[in-house]
């Protein structure tokens, strides 16, 4: 007889398997629990239980909360289960039901779920028929314990923006405030004669809430009405029962509508406002930061065409005739736009946005229509901690108020002031807001505060350098305006190779490799020999048709160099090929990343590729090594995307394989396009070719001035300190890390005072050779290299800068950048 084996129950296992996603969402929500109270006396006893009261209202609320979390928690641990001998024969570990049935038996003797304050009850009730949180399950959940504590201590919409609606802000460009953010702007917006508060965007209604919850504070009873539109069905029905349960509790007659609704398709919710008689519409917004390249076409198409068929937009542009949308334009601006159609003079806006519409050249458009359309009271930006931790951009609080119909711009700009703030962190909204901006700044330590005429914003398209710049900088460039010109009046600017298949047209020189193969020199006839640089991408390529035989491409030696009879220099420093004929050929050095370049002089020891470049005519007219290389690259089948000659840069052109002739130009001043800690220009005397990383510089044919002499001001004006503090003014910091965006029309707008060579062309010369014999500094770091000091003497012998006024645009830009890369590592409390 077969002896029975006694079946082995995984369940145990299963649950120490989810137990650390539990006590990890835990641990997330006491972190951004602040100290509140209840919340202590739950977290502390989730693990010692012990001793607590399971009728305790405030605590089975509190838990109530947790239901939502640990349910998540119990779908994510069965999705990432990947240990198959725990499913054994038990098919039931397919459904998170029944998962959640056993957890339900009481004979289970797992502690953590037989505790007082698990939140056993309230997980009953998410398991409905969806194995997800239904719309039935949150309003069930808000609404119970909303009745049993204080809305404002359990704040549960907060805790769903920090735990499960976390993956919002990546689909759907949702940014969640914090509430010391919208305190402040209640403050700013909110007027004894606002009779609705209306948020386009309202998420899980926390503006909404946080405002019902600062009118006891102001004497506001004149307010009927709030109003919340919001997109998405889920934040919208946490957003109608909390509004509804948070009335009820404090026995409000506020009108409370949420409508769940695409904004730019609310028009006749909107329309009603305006034709209305009431008081004053207060707009609270924290609009979605959806980057315009994110939207889907058909959408933006939608959007884009709601927007300009308004009547606000088709006045401005009777009135300002080039006035267009731009492309480039975020989700944000366009909701600004459309907000604007439905206001009345005198109502009042109260947005947190991100700053790059400050200082970018599509933002130009929005500035003008602000400066038209609005009184601008306030901007705020902070120095060392963002705004909103969540998100990788920088943000800022703008206040506006609609102007009157007889309020024209060209009236307004000579009479109307703009503030602008720059504090430390969130902390510093509070002292604002309880003192009054007068009485706070003094306390607020390397606080900025300008109070700007609108008719200087007219003329200023970077409104960011009122609060980043030094005051005594800002005065020196206005009082020598007269005699300043641009880098664009001097030099051209351009970007590097954007080739659209680096693949192809990057590879190693000899020696080195890239992505698929390993190069070396043919001492024959200096053909490049490309081999597959393993057995993996050897077999792909057999079995795609190609190195049947050969096992290796072969590049004729035009096609990755090209000859050159009189660069005597370049030839001690550079591999290179001679033929029998004593003809030097040199290879196409490629600089792919600004890594490779160490000094101030750009040499090719430190660089990786070669770029393959092909004459614009037909394949059949090329050589037998490139013509099978060309074929490779058109039938070529990548793991992911296209093949090369496919992707949209490449067939754009009449030969996929030729790049553009302006990438050939010579230029000997290269700069890059992502700054960190310090601003170099680079020499590049051998015309090194660029990626699109970089961008290169080349004087002028038409300046009166030897190119010679002109490259090399430009070389030692470009690396000063007062170039420095333009670059870090002017460029964006919305990149990881802290690191600064500078597009090209921000090089060539680089302000420089006119000069003169008579006499200084030995002192030029002498110093040239001196700085190209050091390594760009840092601004972060202590040491200050000799490259400072030597461009610091440029400033005093060619514009008669002091010594004084020099070290006090270092110690700026120092204090700049390191607020700047610190701020880009701050993480605070959420909700706080």
């Amino acid at each position: 007889m077969k002896k029975q084996i006694k079946e082995r129950d995984p369940f145990p296992e299963f649950i120490k398997h989810i137990t650390p996603y539990i006590y990890s969402i835990i641990r997330k929500l006491k972190d951004s629990s602040g100290t509140n109270s209840e919340s202590e006396v739950f977290f502390e006893n989730i693990f010692l239980s012990e001793n607590v009261n399971a009728t305790d209202q405030k605590i089975n609320s509190i838990s109530t909360v947790m239901a939502v979390l640990i349910y998540d928690c119990l779908c994510i641990g069965l999705k990432t289960l990947k240990r198959v001998e725990l499913l054994g024969e038990h098919s039931y570990f397919n459904s998170i039901h029944m998962i959640f049935d056993r957890i339900t038996e009481k004979n289970l003797d797992i502690p953590l779920f037989h505790s007082p304050i698990f939140p056993l009850h309230s997980l009953i009730e998410l398991f409905v028929s969806k194995p997800y949180i239904s719309n039935e399950c949150l309003k069930f959940l808000l609404e119970n314990t909303s009745n049993s504590i204080n809305y404002s201590q359990m704040k549960f919409p907060y805790y769903y923006d920090r735990s499960i609606g976390q993956n919002k802000i990546k689909n759907q460009g949702q940014v969640f405030t914090p509430i010391s953010v919208i305190d402040f702007i209640f403050d700013q917006v909110i007027v004894p004669e606002t009779e609705i508060i209306l948020d386009p965007a309202a998420g899980t209604g926390v503006f909404l809430l946080r405002a019902l919850e600062n009118l006891p504070k102001i004497d506001l009873s004149e307010v009927i009405k709030v109003i919340a539109i919001e997109k998405d069905p889920i934040l919208s029905l946490i957003c109608e029962s909390a509004l509804k349960v948070f009335c009820k509790l404090q026995s409000q007659s506020i009108e409370c509508q949420v409508y769940n609704q695409d904004f730019f398709q609310s028009a006749s919710i909107l329309s009603e406002l305006r034709s209305e008689k009431h008081g004053v519409i207060a707009i609270l917004m924290n609009p979605p930061y959806t980057r315009q390249e994110l939207i889907p076409i058909r959408e933006k198409d939608f959007i884009r065409n709601r927007v300009s068929s308004t009547s606000v937009i088709s006045d401005f542009k009777r009135k300002y005739t080039s006035f267009r949308v731009s492309g480039q334009s975020s989700l944000y601006i366009y909701f600004i736009l459309y907000i604007s159609e439905f206001l009345n003079p005198q109502d009042r806006l109260g947005l947190i946005i991100p700053n790059s519409w400050m200082d970018v050249r599509y933002g130009l458009m929005l500035q003008l229509f602000l400066l038209d359309h609005y009184n601008i009271e306030l901007i705020v930006s902070t120095r060392l901690e963002k705004l909103i931790p969540s998100v990788e951009v920088n943000t800022v609080i703008l206040t506006l108020e609609v102007k009157s119909h007889m309020q024209s711009l060209e009236v307004s700009s000579s009479s109307h002031e703009v503030k602008f703030i720059r504090i430390n962190s969130k902390a510093d909204l509070k002292l604002l807001a309880n003192y009054g901006i007068k009485k706070a700044l003094p306390m607020i330590k390397d606080s900025v505060f300008a109070s700007v005429m609108e008719s200087k914003l007219l003329l200023e398209p970077k409104w960011g350098i009122f609060v980043k710049a030094p005051r005594y900088f800002l005065d020196y460039l206005d009082n020598t305006k007269d005699n300043m010109k641009f880098l664009r009046d001097y030099a051209s600017v351009r970007r590097g190779f954007t080739s659209g298949a680096n693949d192809f047209f990057y590879v190693g020189k000899p020696g080195r490799m890239n992505r698929f193969f390993v190069s070396s020199i043919d001492l024959k006839d200096g053909s490049l020999i490309l081999k597959p640089q393993n057995n993996e991408i050897l077999h792909r390529l057999q079995e795609q048709g190609f190195l049947l035989e050969e096992e290796s491409f072969t590049i004729e030696r035009e096609y990755w160099m090209h000859s050159d009879t009189n660069n005597h220099e370049f030839q001690k420093e550079s591999i290179l090929y001679t033929t029998p004929y004593n003809e030097i050929w040199i290879p196409n050095y490629l600089i792919k990343s600004p890594k490779e370049l160490e000094g101030f002089k750009v040499t090719s020891e430190n660089l990786t590729y070669v770029v393959i470049i092909i004459p614009k005519k037909s394949s059949l007219k090329l050589k037998p090594g490139i013509r099978k290389y060309i074929k490779w690259g058109e039938t070529w089948r990548p793991i992911k995307g296209n093949p090369y000659a496919l992707r949209t840069t490449c067939a754009n052109r009449k030969f996929w394989y030729s790049l553009p002739d302006e990438y050939y130009h010579f230029c000997p001043i290269l700069c890059i396009m992502t700054i960190n800690d310090r601003y170099p220009f680079f020499y590049n005397p051998h015309n090194y070719y660029f990626d699109a990383r970089l961008y290169g510089i080349t004087p002028l044919s038409e300046i009166k001035i030897n190119e010679e002499d002109l490259t090399t001001f430009l070389f030692l004006f470009l690396n000063t300190v007062f170039v420095s503090i333009q670059i870090e003014l002017s460029g964006r910091e919305n990149l990881g890390e802290g690191g600064l965006d500078v597009k090209v029309y921000e090089y060539q707008d680089i302000k420089i005072p006119q000069f003169k060579f008579l006499g200084k062309k030995s002192f030029l010369a002498s110093l040239f050779q001196k700085t190209l014999l050091s390594k760009p500094s840092s601004y972060i770091k202590s040491e200050q290299p000799s490259s400072k000091q030597e461009l610091d003497q440029f400033l005093r012998e060619i514009y008669s800068l002091s010594d004084e006024k020099i070290e006090k645009m270092h110690k700026s830009l120092q204090k700049i950048v390191q607020a700047r890369i610190d701020k880009a590592k701050t993480d605070f409390s959420y909700i706080s």
